[in-house]
């Protein structure tokens, strides 16, 4: 779970208990992706239903471990829920286009098998598709959604250059 930032959506915690009846039909691994801001306890709660939790950190939220550790809460990740830590300086720009092609890119794609983003509009085959807000699978057909799980869409990776290109964070000062 990704895209923006997925533990702001209101209906999370909803999302996270859909998605876990499904482990072994639409996927192995479910995990989330958050920076760690909306770190409320139903949230946290919800956690322990994903198989791996990813904190990414950049410069300006790195302050959030430290305040993790004085309140407990690195030490229940730790001894709770399968995590990692990531800290950037910078971001990865997908759909900037360029001299690629796309079965070159759907080849040496690392998010292929993994990649799947959801919001309230539905479910998306990958960044670009999301970002797009193309070829989207509506969520209320279990079916559709496990036909579209079973689906290797390539057709929009010729704007998805691999690897992609990156860009520094940037504080905006806000």
């Amino acid at each position: 779970l990704l895209g923006g930032e997925p533990t702001i959506n209101p209906q999370f915690v909803e999302i996270v208990d859909y998605l876990s009846k499904f482990k072994g039909q639409l996927y192995t691994i479910l995990r989330v992706i958050t920076n760690g801001t909306n770190l409320k306890p139903h949230i946290v709660e919800s956690f322990r239903k994903l198989d791996y939790v990813v904190l990414s950190l950049y410069p300006d939220t790195k302050s959030i471990i430290d305040k993790m550790k004085k309140s407990g809460l690195y030490e229940y990740f730790d001894n709770n829920l399968t995590f990692n830590i990531w800290y950037s300086k910078e971001f990865f720009v997908y759909g900037t286009g360029g001299e690629s092609d796309r079965l070159g890119n759907w080849e040496k794609c690392w998010a292929k098998k993994r990649c799947r983003n959801l919001d309230s509009s539905g479910l998306y085959m990958c960044y670009i598709l999301y970002g797009k807000k193309m070829n989207v699978c509506n969520l209320t057909n279990q079916q559709e959604v496990v036909d579209y799980f079973k689906t290797e869409s390539f057709s929009l990776c010729e704007f998805c250059t691999q690897p992609p290109p990156t860009e520094p964070w940037e504080n905006n000062g806000n």
